[in-house]
């Protein structure tokens, strides 16, 4: 909402309409008592500005032209947004406060530009984050932070480009991620986990692209998967370790299930064709004038083959099928080798 000099008309209206504000209008007659210019044109002693509307925006002092002392801003509803004390000339140290009196940020400005540390604060007056800034961009460490007062997250920035080591938490302190970003761009090493001590993949990035080996792991540590990239971060192959994998169609269809054990698939497996169908159902809800919610589900597979292996070997019998779900042929193995069909 813009603002403009407050012209005497409206000193009768505003005085009604500030209410808390009313203790802080000047007394006095506009242009003589406060607002007042000298000669040159430099703004002197005291000063308020309004809304279009006429309510108070901000009051303040005036020296030979530059804010002096505290300088106190308002919503248009009358409650206080901003408290400014102004140090010398160009710096001031400011609070900035929701309508409800609850702390948003506490900062310093030079030159009407964020500078130095800056603290935010949620509506319980909880500090939310930090950050540093030049010349009003970001530049410096930053941190966020949970509600427990626990840190969340710390990054590093330079000339507002995301610039040296970063490290996210969970709530108990716990690494949760960390990398480095090189002007704007990760580079180096990066590992994440998905609870608390449990790492879900390691490995580098050049340019924010993957690079070299990644590997990923299961909840219980094992290596699950190793991806070699090139330097265009183009996939040149994989490998699976342990655990159980899944693979899909695009269409978003199975494609197979196999469990792997030391780099080799060990027990049951399945293979399907590229056919189903997802399907919304509606669910019904016991509780009357609840929202409706829906379910989809994948029906109308179809396997192609299953069996078993042991250790990266074909055992035991092993059954093909037709797309219509009828046996195409069925094979027995024993360490690998077809002993009947």
């Amino acid at each position: 909402m813009k603002y403009c000099t407050l012209l005497l008309l409206f000193l009768s209206s505003v005085a009604v309409q500030a209410n808390a504000q009313t203790d802080s209008i000047p007394s006095g007659e506009y242009g003589k008592d406060y607002n007042i210019t000298d000669s040159s044109g430099k703004k002197q002693g005291r000063w308020m500005r309004v809304y279009e509307e006429g309510q108070i925006y901000y009051i303040g002092q005036f020296e030979n032209g530059f804010p002096v002392g505290e300088f106190v801003y308002y919503y248009p509803g009358g409650e206080v947004m901003t408290i400014a004390k102004h140090i010398d000339n160009t710096t001031s140290d400011a609070i900035s406060y929701r309508k409800n009196g609850s702390v948003v940020s506490v900062g310093s400005y030079k030159s009407q530009k964020k500078i130095g540390l800056w603290k935010m604060y949620d509506e319980n007056d909880v500090l939310a984050a930090e950050e540093n800034y030049a010349e009003d961009v970001l530049d410096g460490e930053s941190k966020i932070y949970y509600k427990n007062g626990q840190l969340a997250k710390s990054m590093t920035y330079s000339n507002a480009l995301l610039n040296g080591p970063w490290k996210e938490y969970f709530q108990n302190g716990s690494l949760k991620g960390e990398g480095t970003y090189v002007y704007g761009k990760q580079n180096g090493q990066i590992v994440a986990y998905e609870a608390p001590n449990i790492k879900i993949y390691e490995g580098e990035l050049k340019n924010d692209l993957a690079t070299g080996e990644w590997r990923y792991y299961l909840e219980d540590g094992r290596l699950k998967l190793r991806i070699l990239y090139d330097d265009s971060g183009a996939e040149i192959r994989r490998k699976f370790e342990n655990g159980e994998i899944e693979e899909f169609y695009d269409s978003g269809i199975p494609k197979s299930y196999y469990e792997y054990r030391h780099g080799k698939i060990h027990g049951p497996f399945e293979e399907f064709y590229n056919r189903g169908d997802f399907v919304r159902r509606e669910i019904i809800s016991a509780e009357p004038g609840q929202a409706i919610e829906f379910k989809e589900s994948l029906e109308n597979t179809q396997l192609k083959m299953d069996g078993e292996y042991k250790m990266g070997k074909l055992e035991g019998e092993i059954i093909y099928y037709n797309e219509d779900g009828t046996i195409l042929k069925k094979e027995f193995y024993v360490d690998g080798v077809i002993t009947e069909q």
